[in-house]
């Protein structure tokens, strides 16, 4: 149980990404490398137009940049399913994020209307409206994107944690005596680092949960939590080590 555990956090310290390569993962780069070809042809094309407008290249220049709005959305909602197949691996029981999974499934929807709604495109005053309107409705979601990047991070630390408890659990009746003062010291000090974390991650929750985060403060809201959740992991190695210890010294 504890080898399984030390596995798990190991993969974990080591992983740059809390996402693991899935089939949705192999999706969504498919779908990014096309968002991103019909992107370049868009400015080229809306180049053209500029330099020779003719009712040709703005018909060209119209269809490409209605191509690039299908297949960016079609990248969001791919990409959605990257973060939603990820936290649900976690089995969560969690309501704030079980309460993110539901945000995500509704952002998916925002982005496949858009899609029908971008297909009904046929001039650029289609353009221009489904522009403003998108700009003006969007934020929210991609809002909840960005937070459930943060969320899924925490799923995983949350899940590590239960299976921590259950290798204490596991682990504690096995113990023959507990009076040792290594033993004491040790169950102590799990005790009070079970605290701290179960504390930190519920600061996490709740700092997630409030946080203002746009666009353009994703990188400062993603480093405010890249700290918060590397004290989770440091805490977490310390407690496992305490584990490994009493295992390998304390159980017969």
């Amino acid at each position: 149980m504890i080898a399984k555990l030390i596995s798990f956090l190991f993969i974990i310290l080591l992983s740059t990404s809390s996402i693991q390569a899935t089939s949705p993962q192999s999706d969504y780069e498919y779908q990014l490398t096309q968002y991103r070809k019909h992107n370049t042809e868009f400015k080229v094309l809306k180049e053209d137009n500029q330099k020779n407008p003719t009712l040709d290249n703005q018909q060209k220049a119209l269809q490409a940049a209605k191509q690039t709005i299908i297949s960016r959305d079609t990248t969001k909602i791919v990409y959605i399913e990257v973060i939603l197949s990820s936290i649900r691996s976690q089995n969560p029981t969690q309501g704030y994020i079980l309460q993110t999974e539901s945000e995500l499934i509704s952002a998916q929807e925002f982005y496949k209307n858009q899609i029908i709604l971008a297909k009904n495109i046929v001039n650029v005053e289609d353009l221009t409206k489904f522009t403003k309107e998108y700009l003006a409705t969007q934020p929210p979601y991609q809002t909840e994107i960005i937070k459930s990047l943060a969320t899924n991070k925490l799923a995983i630390l949350i899940r590590l944690q239960t299976d921590i408890k259950n290798a204490y659990d596991d682990l504690l009746p096995k113990i023959s005596d507990k009076t040792l003062t290594p033993v004491s010291a040790g169950l102590d000090k799990i005790t009070q680092l079970a605290d701290n974390i179960n504390n930190k991650i519920l600061s996490s929750i709740n700092i997630i949960k409030s946080s203002e985060v746009t666009t353009s403060s994703k990188s400062s809201f993603y480093s405010k939590q890249t700290e918060n959740l590397s004290q989770i992991k440091t805490l977490q190695v310390e407690l496992v080590n305490i584990l490994v210890d009493l295992e390998k010294n304390y159980v017969n």
